[in-house]
């Protein structure tokens, strides 16, 4: 699977994301984070990324907000706050290609 044909899928659930990240040819390049490692929950219940991250070929910064049923490709990430990630660093974004139930 090319890069360009992975980034163009449009993820609807965690389930599809993990089937992605277990048939990703270069899965020994994807790391395991636990969820707040990479998000922070502010004090109005939203999350943040506490650094760049990149869903679906979407880049998110620092200061963006994900509300409570807010969905990015198909993902509530408030859903997996107890789950750890499937993540792959690219320079300083972290490419998220999944998800660990805990």
């Amino acid at each position: 699977m090319s890069e360009k044909h992975e980034i163009s899928v449009q993820l609807r659930t965690a389930a599809q994301m993990v089937k992605v990240f277990y048939n990703y040819p270069n899965r020994n390049m994807v790391q395991r984070y636990r969820f707040t490692d990479i998000f922070r929950e502010n004090p109005d219940g939203s999350l943040s990324p506490k650094r760049s991250i990149e869903v679906s070929g979407t880049i998110f910064e620092p200061g963006v907000f994900f509300q409570k049923g807010v969905y990015v490709s198909g993902i509530d990430f408030h859903e997996y706050k107890n789950w750890d990630l499937a993540v792959e660093p690219n320079g300083k974004t972290f490419r998220i290609k999944g998800f660990y139930k805990r």
